[in-house]
């Protein structure tokens, strides 16, 4: 009897379930189904147990008549990290103890809370010496405990645990072709580019950008029914073009039977235009990754890209990134290395969203689930073997004794030795980390330098009639256009001025108004003259005499400025009286 296990991706609004074979060279798919995910299930790739997710699930295989109980999650969390590593060359079995001796190098995190998964992406020669390149992920133990929980609560035996990264990897080397292989898998919330070589990936980056504000745009539209679900809308989206073909295009014109509602032609119009821009982020995000990793590897050209996922669905989506992205990009509906089972409906499932579940159940990471039940039949089972071979179970306690302390007297010296080569290692890296930082130093002392020398120069150049400009700009404001300067002078500390105007009542109100200026303090009034023209009208000339104040010293003086004003007002109506 076939291997079945269900392989189950939980996304943000829609949880995929697959039932195909496990780890077998040539798989059957037997059922497909999706349902939509409760609220509040997922927070940061990690899951809640909830009875109504329960339920569903239950209820989904009961219809479909699915009595399988092993089960493997597609785990997508961006608390799981993954670097790209490089150890020495040495053989399989050693490659954890080193891992583990040099983790901290590659995570600074509290490894006690993180499962560590590796997996060997090749063997490389760098001069002389050999090297072994690894894919390692650092995953966090609460997370594999909450799909634990999750497992049991449905009733599964939970026999693995795979990362989204590895599932589509799997996936493409069975049903990709080419020697440059590139797949773009676009759901709710992410995108995820994968670019491989062969059997190697060369570059995977997750995007957090996906097609589900497009799906909402269409949601709220109200054109197709109030109240669409997101399935609803996203069935909508398969069904008709709801975007234009490029960017800059305005929406297309629609073709529409007679008698339809020109304001409900204008709101299909519309709703195309905010669909397609609702895109330009995550199309835009994916050109630059693109672009990024072909100036690294002009030898090695992208010439086309499978579009999986929910996004492969989505109609018109792979034509506009083609015209977006100016490479072929192609919507993988169906898998050619893998049977389905002639009772799947296809009228009913959508292949590409399948995508991830199905490359899970080809070869999932060994990521270390602490299921009880699973380590109690592992334990039953060394137990049996043991009870098979009583007879030497002495000489194997002797011989394994031995073995034992053998291992701890070369474990002991290797891992020191390990220990001090990684923290010889880790200081020489963080002395070539923070070289920048003396580099800095030096270049802020010497600004500094720079600026105190500068401040010094400005000092030392610097003269009150720096300020002529202030006093001029202020002049024209506040003096009126009657008063006329016959005559200016401007010196080092210091103006001096000839003002003709037509009375001497005019006089004090020209000073009254110069004690009021910010950049100048009045000095001496000198005589007032007064003359007439042929004409017999009154020219009344004066001179006066300033120097410059600072700004502070304006406010301390003010008091002192009104009073001569109105000692100077009282002076000419005097005159004015004796004349």
């Amino acid at each position: 009897m076939a291997n079945k296990v269900l392989g189950i991706e939980i996304s943000q609004n829609l949880t995929r379930v697959v039932e195909m074979d496990f780890k077998t060279k040539n798989p059957k798919i037997y059922n497909m189904f999706s349902f939509a995910t409760p609220p509040d299930m997922l927070n940061d790739g990690g899951v809640e147990v909830n009875s109504i997710f329960g339920a569903m699930l239950q209820s989904k295989l009961k219809e479909l008549h699915i009595s399988t109980k092993k089960v493997i999650f597609v785990l997508n969390s961006t608390r799981i990290a993954n670097r790209e590593i490089e150890l020495p060359n040495v053989k399989d079995s050693r490659i954890k103890d080193l891992l583990v001796a040099n983790a901290s190098d590659y995570f600074p995190v509290d490894l006690t809370q993180y499962e560590l998964v590796h997996e060997i992406l090749g063997r490389v020669e760098m001069g002389d010496e050999k090297k072994v390149r690894l894919s390692v992920l650092a995953v966090p133990k609460d997370l594999i405990q909450a799909y634990e929980m999750l497992a049991k609560s449905c009733g599964f035996t939970l026999a693995g645990l795979d990362y989204t990264g590895n599932a589509i990897k799997q996936l493409m080397i069975k049903e990709i072709p080419g020697e440059i292989k590139a797949t773009l898998k676009v759901d709710e919330a992410i995108t995820i580019l994968t670019i491989m070589e062969g059997e190697e990936v060369r570059l995977q980056r997750i995007l957090n950008y996906g097609i589900g504000e497009a799906v909402e745009i269409i949601q709220d539209s109200g054109l197709f029914g109030e109240y669409l679900s997101f399935s609803e809308a996203m069935d909508v989206a398969r069904r008709k073009t709801l975007l234009n073909m490029k960017f800059e295009e305005s929406a297309e014109e629609l073709q529409f039977p007679e008698g339809v509602d020109p304001l409900e032609y204008e709101k299909l119009r519309n709703l195309k235009t905010n669909v397609t821009y609702s895109l330009q982020t995550m199309i835009g995000s994916i050109a630059r990754v693109i672009d990024y990793y072909q100036s690294r590897n002009p030898e090695k050209p992208v010439e086309k890209i499978f579009l999986v996922g929910m996004g492969a669905d989505f109609s018109g989506l792979s034509k506009l990134m083609t015209n977006e992205l100016n490479y072929k990009v192609v919507a993988l509906q169906t898998y050619g290395g893998i049977t389905l089972h002639k009772g799947i409906n296809l009228d009913n499932v959508v292949v590409p969203e399948f995508f991830t579940c199905v490359g899970s159940l080809i070869a999932p990471l060994p990521i270390v689930v602490t299921d009880k039940k699973l380590l109690l039949k592992k334990k039953k089972e060394a137990e049996g073997e043991g009870e098979a071979s009583d007879s030497l179970a002495s000489t194997y306690v002797i011989f394994g004794l031995l073995v034992v302390v053998a291992a701890v007297l070369a474990g002991v010296s290797t891992v020191g030795l390990l220990k001090a080569d990684s923290e010889n290692r880790a200081l020489k890296q963080k002395v070539a980390q923070y070289e920048y930082v003396e580099q800095i130093y030096n270049e802020y002392n010497e600004i500094q330098n720079k600026s105190k020398w500068l401040e010094q120069l400005t000092k030392t150049t610097s003269t009150h009639n720096n300020d002529l400009v202030a006093f001029i700009t202020e002049f024209e404001k506040k003096i009126p256009s009657q008063a006329r300067v016959l005559a200016f002078v401007a010196e080092k500390d210091s103006v001096s001025f000839t003002i003709k105007v037509d009375k001497k009542a005019a006089v004090a109100d020209i000073i009254d108004k110069l004690r009021s200026f910010e950049s100048i303090k009045v000095g001496e009034l000198s005589t007032i003259t007064e003359d007439r023209d042929d004409g017999g009208k009154i020219e009344v000339n004066f001179s006066i005499g300033a120097t410059y104040v600072d700004r502070a010293e304006e406010s301390t003086e003010g008091g002192d400025g009104a009073q001569g004003a109105t000692d100077a007002n009282q002076g000419a109506t005097e005159s004015d009286n004796n004349q």
